[in-house]
């Protein structure tokens, strides 16, 4: 009898829920295979990613410059405060200034097809969430895909 208290409502709502998706067809259907939907990524270096970055006073930091091109690409920082340094790669890493401010960063990156330049806004302060968190997302593990 409890087996059947569990197993009953699991079979029904598996039953409902057929039945409901086949009366309205999927909106986002899967791309036909072999098709390329993202478009081709250029050889020109392009800065992407957050403008604003938050630190807290006095802590440890880490930034991953996001530029995308092919390689070979020189990465350089101007007006980083001190405490930080930005590697050949773009890794921005050291403990942040201990007082509140706002620094303006230049980025920039060159490669052979050319140059990209972006202002990057380091806050360091207590504001929390600057860049939004980022990573994987259940959204689309719904889909029929």
């Amino acid at each position: 009898m409890r087996l059947c208290r569990f197993l009953l409502p699991a079979v029904v709502g598996a039953a409902v829920s057929a039945s409901f998706g086949a009366e309205f067809p999927n909106p986002y259907p899967a791309p036909a295979p072999g098709v390329r939907l993202t478009p081709e990524t250029p050889l020109s270096p392009s800065i992407n990613g957050a403008r604003i970055v938050g630190a807290a006073p006095g802590s440890r930091m880490l930034f991953q410059v996001p530029v995308s091109g092919e390689r070979p690409m020189k990465i350089q920082a101007a007006g980083l405060p001190p405490g930080l340094k930005m590697d050949s790669r773009g890794l921005i890493a050291g403990t942040a200034p201990a007082g509140k401010r706002e620094y303006k960063v230049n980025i920039q990156a060159s490669n052979r097809h050319g140059k990209d330049v972006k202002e990057l806004i380091l806050k360091v302060g207590n504001e929390l969430c600057l860049t939004p968190p980022m990573g994987w997302s259940s959204w689309y593990s719904f889909s029929e895909a």
